[in-house]
């Protein structure tokens, strides 16, 4: 199994700004520089499992999330709802990225 650098670097992002904390946060906590984590976020590079490690701790998050293994909240209300509504799993893929592709119009009306 290969790690998927850009899935780590969205969701330390994702998890990084939920806490809101800067970049320069984050890297001064993990003693990394703040260029090799805005690196990471964008998937361009993968952190060693240390530095992977140490974001998790500083993040209060799992690496199974961080690595992908296990979904995000919202894909998980997603994966219940296509439950309820017995859809088949391309059905469920589809309301997933339709999900995605609503985001930006309703963060530009509201």
């Amino acid at each position: 199994m290969s790690l998927n650098a850009g899935i780590m670097g969205q969701r330390i992002r994702a998890a990084r700004k939920m806490r809101y904390m800067s970049a320069e946060e984050l890297a001064e906590k993990v003693d990394f520089a703040v260029e090799s984590i805005g690196h990471i976020e964008c998937g361009s590079r993968k952190p060693s499992l240390q530095t992977l490690y140490n974001i998790a701790e500083v993040l209060d998050v799992s690496l199974d999330y961080l690595t992908g293994r296990i979904p995000t909240a919202s894909e998980t209300v997603i994966h219940n709802c296509a439950e309820d509504y017995n859809l088949t799993d391309e059905q469920e893929k589809t309301l997933i990225e339709l999900t995605r592709s609503m985001i930006p119009i309703i963060q530009k009306k509201i």
